[in-house]
């Protein structure tokens, strides 16, 4: 019986038989709309730290975070690629039960990684691990949103019914 509020490994696969299709549309429209908001926010504070004596330049960490944003808010465009895969796998992790957060953040993680590989090749750049990072965002962006309106799915408070 799997009782954290947030599994990291294991849930309850019967959840997911009984919730239906909404948590998978939940997560899908999470991972379209949170990271636009995120980036937005994060490039809005990143302006914050510009340099104060010349306007408009920013420190390289600072400009760094920006592009982070950046990357973030235009994840869209490219994100429902990615959404046509990871949606039967999730589906298919969580009817196995393996649908915690852990296994949604690695991956998403290999997700990015994956498109790093398939736009820089076999080269390990900031920017690889930059597609990962944002992979393992958007993964629990989707984890998140189906963990908090469906807890259910993925077996948070889940009772069997009795025969």
């Amino acid at each position: 019986m799997i009782t954290s509020r947030y599994p990291f490994w294991r849930t309850n696969p019967a959840g997911f038989a009984v919730s239906g299709h909404w948590p998978i549309l939940t997560g899908t429209l999470a991972v379209l709309i949170g990271p636009v908001i995120l980036g937005t926010i994060i490039v809005g504070l990143s302006g914050l730290f510009s340099m104060p004596s010349t306007p408009g330049t920013q420190t390289a960490p600072v400009r760094m975070i920006e592009l982070f944003g950046i990357m973030l808010v235009g994840s869209p465009v490219v994100s429902w690629i990615g959404l046509i895969f990871a949606i039967p796998i999730s589906g298919i992790a969580a009817t196995g039960g393996f649908a915690g957060w852990g296994v949604a953040a690695f991956g998403g993680f290999l997700a990015g990684l994956l498109m790093a590989f398939l736009e820089y090749g076999v080269a390990l750049t900031i920017g690889s691990f930059g597609l990962g990072l944002i992979g393992l965002i958007l993964a629990l962006f989707y984890w998140g949103a189906i963990h908090f309106v469906h807890p259910t799915a993925i077996g948070v408070g889940f009772k069997s019914p009795r025969s």
